[in-house]
C-alpha cells in the first residue's frame, strides 16, 4: 500500500492525516496518458532533447515527491554503472539486466497525481528515457550474439543525452 498525501491545507487549519490507499496500473497508465497526450499537444512537433534555456525550469514539487523522483534518478545511475561495468566486462546479460531496471516497467511506481504535476516537456522526456532503457535492454541481448559493444554503447549515449537534456532544462 501507499500512501498519499492530501492536498495542502488553506493557511490556518491542520494538516490532514495522510491516507492510504492502493494504486491501480490502470490508473497510473492513465494519468501518464493524459500527460504524455497534453505534452505532445503543447510541445506540437518540437524534438524530445530540447535546447538548454538560459536558465533551468524549477519544477515545483513537495519534499517526498521530489525524493521520489531523485530516487529514479539513482536507479537510472545504477543501471548506467551496471552497463558499464558489462560492457568492461563483455557480460551482455549484466548490460541487458541492467537497463531493463530501468525501462518502461519501472513507471508503475509513478503516482497519477504526480505525473499530472509534472512539466509536460519533463514527461515526455522521462518516458522517452524509460523507453531508451529498453531499447539498449534489447540491443544487449540481440548483440550477445555478435559479441559487439558499438551498438550497445550507442544505446548507452542516447540514455546518456537524454539524462544531460534534462538535467541542463529542468532542477529540484
Amino acid at each position: 500500500m501507499r500512501t498519499v498525501a492530501a492536498p495542502a491545507p488553506a493557511s490556518g487549519t491542520p494538516a490532514p492525516r495522510p491516507r492510504t490507499r492502493r494504486t491501480r496500473p490502470a490508473a497510473v497508465l492513465a494519468a501518464l496518458s493524459a500527460a504524455v497526450l497534453t505534452a505532445v499537444a503543447t510541445t506540437a512537433g518540437r524534438p524530445v532533447r530540447a535546447e538548454a534555456p538560459a536558465q533551468r525550469e524549477r519544477v515545483e514539487l513537495s519534499a517526498r515527491e521530489r525524493e521520489h523522483l531523485k530516487a529514479g534518478m539513482r536507479a537510472y545511475l545504477e543501471s548506467i554503472q551496471g552497463v558499464v561495468e558489462g560492457l568492461a566486462r563483455h557480460d551482455f546479460k549484466l548490460i541487458a539486466r541492467s537497463a531493463a531496471r530501468s525501462g518502461m516497467a519501472s513507471v508503475k511506481d509513478i503516482s497519477p497525481a504526480l505525473a499530472l504535476r509534472l512539466p509536460p516537456q519533463f514527461t515526455l522526456m522521462s518516458i522517452d528515457t524509460h523507453e531508451r532503457f529498453d531499447a539498449l535492454a534489447k540491443e544487449a541481448q540481440e548483440a550477445k550474439e555478435s559479441r559487439s559493444k558499438l551498438s550497445v554503447t550507442s544505446k548507452l549515449d542516447d540514455v546518456l543525452r537524454n539524462c544531460t537534456a534534462c538535467h541542463a532544462m529542468f532542477r529540484f
